[in-house]
């Protein structure tokens, strides 16, 4: 599945989800992010609701098909000073 690339978002606190910002635009669903980086529905719903933080290997797979940075996801996993996001 060839899956286009999103630009990285760079300085600052990140006022967006950035996976969720992805497979909004590239109308993905949970799942098939998930089939595509090869971890559960679950986990993907988990890392956009930074329930969990991803691990590196999984973080280097999501930077990879996405093309958001390492840095701006873990921003977005790690961000203190951001709520996490609700809803879908």
């Amino acid at each position: 599945m060839a899956l286009a690339k999103l630009s990285s978002v760079g300085g600052g606190p990140l006022p967006v989800n950035p996976l969720r910002l992805y497979r909004r635009r590239m109308h993905l669903t949970q799942k098939q992010l998930a089939l595509a980086v090869g971890v559960s529905e679950s986990m993907v719903c988990q890392i956009e609701r930074r329930q969990v933080t991803p691990s590196l290997e999984v973080a280097y797979r999501l930077s990879q098909l996405t093309g958001i940075s390492l840095e701006t996801l873990t921003r977005f996993c790690l961000s203190l000073d951001v709520p996490p996001p609700h809803g879908p």
